[in-house]
């Protein structure tokens, strides 16, 4: 009897526990916190099985003050998530930003494709232009092109939380436009006409330029642009001739080399500063030099084995104070004898896909702080070593189930 006592007080406490949890859980999906900083995501197809199921991963990053999770979801039937991994990317010194990578592998019972929505959050507060609840949207295309016989692949970029301008310096940011098929990228700013989930502004801050070949120039005449803008923009893919979608249905689609194939959103804050005493490179704002990758570069690494990427910076009236970075889950930064060290061993599961990885070095000079220009690689993940060995790195020798399971009940 004293048994059975125990038995039912421990489930009781169970009750409690649970209730908690889901209370916890409710509120986590109701509140908007007010430090979303942006967003990207990619994917990348897995396999079609044979009863015409497929499996995708899914990357996407969010960008916080405090390593919140702005997460993504699928309103379309069928969309399930099979498993999930979270990872802090990097962090500035001063807790100012914060990006994390959370890495979905989705099975879907067709290759239909799919929009993905993000779960409503606020914009950090006092952006310059007044942007308020945050707005992104990225679609999966998952049906098999005519061309290379397989599923659509997204282009592979990645963003930084936060990129740092004076405001009487004209600056140019080139984001990565790789893409697996060969497509053609592109990018524009994010339409609410096209799709009334793509963004909450819905207009380019008044100081930026954005050309179809994805580079964002800066350029202001007043230090009125001073403080933080939200940037919206949409990356898409589109073929270099005309090809066909065909769905597991066997139900066609003909697109032309006008026609986007899928689309990312890609969001982040813009900060413009101080005037800068200089404006030249390497005086106050910091200058890559050696051995550091130039900007598209393609390096090469094996699974299982340590990839390396040195970045080291300069400037002479300001001191190199971080290299801030974005890249894949796992991927870490140290210091070593003036350069940052990136470093990251791919595992069997990212064999044969390129993976982004974006940084720019950040340097002080009192309270201020200064950005060098934003620089982006290619890592692609072999079974070998580069026969070629130029590319300038070095190789050598969660959330639980049950938190998980009960996130997606609840929300």
């Amino acid at each position: 009897m004293e048994r059975v006592v125990r038995v039912v007080r421990v489930v009781r406490v169970v009750r409690v526990v649970c209730v908690v949890h889901v209370l916890l859980l409710w509120s986590l999906c109701t509140a908007k916190h007010s430090e979303y900083q942006g967003t990207v995501m990619t994917y990348y197809p897995l396999i079609t099985h044979q009863n015409t199921s497929v499996t995708v991963q899914v990357r996407f990053k969010s960008n916080s003050k405090s390593c919140i999770v702005n997460n993504y979801y699928c309103p379309s039937e069928g969309c399930y998530r099979i498993s999930y991994k979270k990872v802090t990317v990097d962090r500035d010194l001063t807790t100012e930003f914060c990006q994390t990578e959370s890495v979905w592998t989705r099975t879907s019972p067709t290759n239909a494709p799919m929009l993905m929505k993000l779960f409503p959050y606020n914009w950090i507060s006092s952006t310059v232009n007044r942007a308020l609840e945050a707005k992104a949207s990225t679609l999966v295309e998952l049906r098999s092109r005519s061309d290379t016989g397989q599923s659509n692949a997204s282009p592979q970029t990645t963003i930084l939380p936060v990129y740092r301008v004076s405001w009487n310096c004209p600056s140019n940011i080139r984001l990565l436009t790789f893409d697996p098929d060969g497509d053609r990228v592109r990018c524009r700013s994010a339409d609410k006409s096209r799709d009334a989930n793509e963004c909450e502004q819905c207009t380019l801050p008044s100081v930026l330029r954005l050309t179809p070949s994805c580079s964002v120039s800066f350029s202001s005449s007043s230090s009125s642009s001073v403080g933080l803008h939200a940037v919206e923009l949409m990356m898409e893919d589109f073929p270099t001739s005309d090809m066909v979608l065909t769905a597991t249905d066997g139900a066609q689609e003909e697109r032309s080399t006008g026609d986007p194939i899928s689309r990312l959103a890609i969001q982040f804050l813009l900060s413009v500063g101080s005037a800068a005493p200089s404006c030249s490179p390497g005086m106050y704002l910091p200058v890559f030099v050696k051995p550091t990758p130039q900007h598209e570069d393609h390096i090469y690494s094996v699974v299982s084995e340590t990839l390396q990427i040195y970045i080291q910076a300069q400037a002479r009236e300001s001191t190199i104070s971080d290299v801030l970075f974005s890249g894949p889950s796992n991927m870490t930064k140290a210091k070593s004898n003036g350069q940052y060290v990136l470093s990251w061993a791919p595992s069997a599961a990212e064999l044969g896909k390129g993976f982004a990885v974006c940084f720019v070095a950040e340097a002080v000079h009192g309270s201020a702080k200064f950005h060098s220009e934003h620089r982006c690689v290619v890592v692609h993940v072999r079974n070998v070593p580069d026969v070629n060995g130029s590319s300038p790195v070095r190789s050598s020798s969660l959330f639980s189930l049950a938190f998980i399971l009960l996130y997606e009940y609840f929300c």
